[in-house]
């Protein structure tokens, strides 16, 4: 997953993949409902997070599941961009 640069306070949360499908998610900031940052390590020195998309938006899944290898950036740009979140 690519994170974006963040923008303060940004109107929406955009989340996408060039690597392997080129799939891009955009999220209006008052459809997500939750966002929920889950950092661990896959191996030791390969830091993971995942992060949980709670949403409102019709005809899709409840929650977006994505992942990334550079967890800090992630949080990073949740914060600046002005997005609450939960770690775990």
């Amino acid at each position: 997953m690519a994170i974006r640069r963040a923008q303060r306070l940004s109107t929406h949360l955009t989340l996408e993949n060039r690597v392997l499908f080129g799939y891009r998610y955009v999220f209006p900031k008052p459809a997500v409902q939750k966002l929920a940052v889950r950092q661990r390590c896959i191996l030791p020195a390969v830091p993971y997070a995942s992060i949980k998309i709670s949403h409102n938006l019709p005809d899709v899944p409840p929650y977006i599941l994505f992942g990334t290898f550079d967890p800090d950036g992630l949080t990073r740009a949740l914060t600046v961009a002005g997005f609450e979140f939960t770690t775990a």
